[in-house]
């Protein structure tokens, strides 16, 4: 059985759109994730380093006001922030408990 000219073009213009389409939707998804991890990365550092800057010495209670200033506008529930030693155990927390129980970052070596 032979498959009209027309309908030959058709099906593979109709692949060929397919793929493009495919390939673009691709593209999208990953470029748009790599944005959105790459705004959360920077929104992190951001706060990092305010919380950083502000902290100026060892007073009673200062972590807790300077990670309440720069964690401020997220819930509390959905936030927190540890000071840790250079070997990774937690000196203070502050925000959700479940998080301050445990590191979440390891420190780097350096």
């Amino acid at each position: 059985m032979r498959i009209p000219l027309k309908l030959r073009l058709t099906l593979s213009y109709v692949a060929m759109f397919a793929i493009i389409v495919g390939l673009w939707s691709v593209f999208v998804v990953v470029l748009v994730r790599a944005d959105l991890y790459a705004g959360v990365d920077r929104e992190l550092a951001s706060r990092a380093s305010q919380v950083a800057l502000n902290l100026s010495s060892n007073g009673e209670g200062e972590f807790q006001d300077v990670t309440d200033s720069a964690l401020s506008g997220v819930p509390r529930t959905e936030a927190a922030a540890q000071l840790l030693t250079a070997t990774g155990s937690v000196l203070e927390s502050s925000g959700d408990t479940i998080s301050a129980k445990r590191p979440t970052v390891t420190p780097l070596d350096g």
